[in-house]
C-alpha cells in the first residue's frame, strides 16, 4: 500500500532480501536484456520478497578512484536493470 508522502508501506510478514552480490551479478550479466527479470525475480516473487536492497560492495583492496569506479559499476548495472515505464508522446495539447 503507498501512503499519501509515496512511500511504500510492507505487510508485517513482507519478505525482504538484502542480497550482497546481487549487483556484481548484474555486472556479469551485463550483456543480457534484462538479467533481473530474467534470472533472479521469478526466484524472489515465487518465495514472497517484497522489498530488494542492493548493497554495493566495494573490495578492500580498490581504494581510492579506482574503488569509487567498482561502486558507479554497480549502480549503472542496478539502473539498467530497472524496469522503464513506457514512453508518452507529448501531443503538445496540453
Amino acid at each position: 500500500m503507498e501512503t499519501a508522502m509515496g512511500q511504500v508501506e510492507l505487510e508485517s510478514d513482507a519478505v525482504v532480501d538484502l542480497h550482497l552480490d546481487l549487483l556484481q551479478e548484474l555486472l556479469v550479466a551485463s550483456g543480457e536484456p534484462n538479467p533481473f527479470a530474467a534470472r533472479w525475480l521469478p526466484k524472489l516473487t515465487a518465495g514472497g520478497v517484497r522489498l530488494q536492497g542492493c548493497p554495493i560492495y566495494v573490495p578492500a583492496e580498490e581504494t581510492g578512484e579506482a574503488g569509487l569506479r567498482v561502486a558507479l559499476r554497480q549502480i549503472n548495472a542496478f539502473h539498467r536493470s530497472r524496469p522503464r515505464p513506457p514512453r508518452t508522446r507529448d501531443r503538445g495539447d496540453g
